[in-house]
């Protein structure tokens, strides 16, 4: 997977694959210590409204609550298979360590959920938050932290190792200004959750966990 880094950044995860972006706005990426680690492109409103609509129509609230248990315990099993590549990630982009944790009890609202992380954002509860959701049946639409983009990645193809419907799971890149906010502003959103220690959450109004 590593050696596609500089690729990766520059598609979207949607429908179940990689995809080129709808908007060609880009920012530079750098590491938590603010060493240049490339580039990559943001996602715009219309990256947002595809994903979101891709997630309304994934089916997954209509599964079996047996066939979303496995299919989150599946994501987890792929997302430890991946842990020498999660491992390079964070040697490459920085980050907090691979902390595990048990899948986090679900949100109570209707529709996708959007899940903004931050650089402080453990690997272990990106990957406990988008597995828990998952089995409650909630779509999960994943922006990582600018600074902590590359661990993302390799949960992105974990979910689509695991067998989740396309549309279950995006990977939108980008800011907070620019994606995170068109993100959350989107009326398709069921709730908006930051992962991480985020001093600036309330920019948002949304919930924190972690």
């Amino acid at each position: 997977m590593l050696e596609n880094l500089a690729e990766m950044l520059m598609t979207h995860h949607v429908g179940g694959s990689w995809r080129a972006p709808l908007s060609q706005r880009m920012r530079d990426v750098r590491g938590p210590d603010g060493r240049p680690l490339g580039r990559m492109v943001e996602g715009g409103a219309a990256d947002v409204a595809r994903a979101i609509a891709m997630a309304a129509a994934c089916g997954l609230e209509g599964m079996d609550p047996a066939q979303r248990a496995d299919l989150a315990a599946r994501v987890l099993e792929e997302w430890h298979a991946r842990r020498a590549a999660l491992e390079a990630a964070l040697r490459h982009g920085g980050g907090s360590d691979a902390t595990d944790l048990p899948p986090l009890a679900p949100l109570a609202v209707s529709g996708p959920v959007a899940m903004l992380g931050t650089v402080a954002a453990a690997p272990g509860l990106m990957a406990a938050a988008v597995a828990g959701a998952l089995r409650a049946g909630q779509p999960v639409v994943l922006k990582p932290a600018p600074r902590g983009p590359f661990t993302a990645l390799a949960l992105a193809e974990a979910v689509a190792a695991a067998g989740a419907p396309p549309g279950a799971f995006a990977l939108l890149q980008g800011g907070g200004a620019h994606t995170g906010r068109a993100l959350v502003s989107h009326p398709g959103l069921g709730a908006a959750v930051v992962l991480g220690k985020a001093p600036r959450a309330g920019l948002f109004g949304v919930r924190r966990l972690g």
